[in-house]
């Protein structure tokens, strides 16, 4: 695939490529970094004028010609039109206050809101040090680069004050979050599903060598 082949490229770290059909435009997208899901840029591409989706790193979509023009008549080039819908997927992002950004031991990112954070952490003196094969970084919106998590992040360690119930999986098992119901996660065979204590609707998967690494059972 090209879209495969532009990704090769050392500058190159998400890419779409597009192919006018006679019966509307066959998108391919692909992304190679952890902040961007390949299926979630395709289905922000083709919101409202067709349907996208796929997985993290590989994504398709197609755009129906009858409603990119009944909604954008006056719209550019189609590949102008394409790259302001990029450019909208990645400028178009919000930070909520009073949220920290967690680094998990695996490098997976995921937010906290303030006051669960101090109930259940606090900072350590120990200099944090990631231990991960790729780095977390976000997008400076003002220079529109892509800057590391890794200078700012700080370790932390469990109060000991939080707990969860956790029950080992037999079998695959797909949990929807209260936060998003659109997506999922997968636990499989050996991982862990718990629930915090303290919040009931806390739902999630803990992988198994995560979890063995944080978390200890009591009695």
């Amino acid at each position: 695939m090209i879209s495969d082949l532009v990704l090769e490229v050392d500058s190159v770290d998400t890419c779409l490529v597009y192919s006018v059909l006679p019966f509307g435009i066959k998108l391919s997208v692909r992304s190679c970094i952890k902040e961007v899901k390949a299926s979630e840029l395709a289905e922000f591409i083709t919101a409202g004028i067709g349907s996208g989706g796929g997985h993290l790193e590989k994504a398709g979509g197609f755009i129906q010609t009858e409603l990119l023009d009944k909604l954008y008549p006056n719209r550019e080039e189609l590949k102008d039109f394409l790259k302001w819908r990029m450019t909208d997927y990645f400028d178009d992002i919000e930070i909520q206050e009073n949220t920290y950004i967690m680094i998990g031991i695996h490098g997976e990112i995921y937010p906290n809101k303030k006051e669960k954070f101090e109930r259940s952490y606090k900072r350590a003196e120990e200099p944090y040090c990631f231990e991960g094969e790729y780095g977390p970084t976000v997008k400076d919106s003002a220079e529109g680069k892509n800057k590391s998590l890794i200078p700012y992040a700080k370790t932390c360690i469990s109060t000991g004050e939080s707990y969860i119930y956790a029950k080992k999986l037999d079998h695959r098992v797909k949990v929807f979050t209260a936060w998003d119901n659109e997506k999922y996660m997968l636990g499989k065979e050996g991982d862990y599903l718990a629930v915090r204590k303290d919040d009931m609707h806390d739902i999630y998967i803990i992988e198994k060598s995560i979890f063995d690494r944080t978390y200890k059972e009591i009695h």
